[in-house]
């Protein structure tokens, strides 16, 4: 079974679960769900490279997506 595949069946399950098999999974996963996400140097400068460009040409980009 595919990843994407797993993750829809959960996705279901979840969305008619009732509270109690909700709670017993978040418990089980709480730890890495609420785990503080560290991204490394290179990572983060990419996203505000990104970040810049975009805010130095946002009004090129909403024409774009306009056209």
């Amino acid at each position: 079974m595919t990843v994407s595949a797993i993750r829809e069946k959960l996705h279901s399950y979840i969305d008619t679960a009732d509270l109690k098999k909700v709670k017993a999974i978040y418990t089980m996963l709480e730890d890495s769900i609420t785990e503080d996400v560290q991204w490394n140097k290179s990572f983060k400068n990419e996203l505000d490279s990104r970040y810049y460009d975009y805010k130095k040409n946002w009004n090129k980009c909403i024409r774009k997506r306009c056209q």
